[in-house]
């Protein structure tokens, strides 16, 4: 069996990981917030982490619907729909790899959300 890093490096992208296409570049993710804060009005800015969606589901429609100006009071499912599809594992050399690579924007993204990315940064 291949190790994750052998896995990534086989199905890389042709261009250069840093080009704006490229998956490892759009998951920069304080690169990218920083450029909308520095674009728009932070009141046109609503973050909402998939941490939330998953721990607090009615709590983080709300906050959507609210943001988006939709009546917060519609009736919507938030079960999980593919509830029997388990997502694979990341093989743990690329989960390792991966995290040291996005430390530094994970620590700089939990700055800029005031929230604690210790959990992210665990490998």
């Amino acid at each position: 069996m291949r190790s994750g890093i052998e896995q990534i490096e086989k199905n890389r992208l042709t261009v250069s990981p840093f080009h704006p296409s490229s998956v490892i570049f759009k998951g920069i993710y304080a690169l990218h917030l920083n450029a909308y804060q520095q674009t728009f009005d932070r009141s046109y800015i609503g973050i909402q982490l998939f941490d939330d969606l998953v721990t607090s589901p009615r709590s983080s429609m709300n906050f959507i619907m609210n943001f988006l100006e939709v009546d917060p009071n519609i009736e919507l499912n938030t079960a999980h729909k593919n509830a029997r599809i388990k997502p694979k594992q990341m093989p743990e050399d690329a989960r390792v790899m991966l995290t040291d690579f996005y430390s530094e924007s994970i620590v700089r993204l939990g700055e800029m959300l005031d929230r604690d990315p210790a959990h992210w940064l665990s490998a």
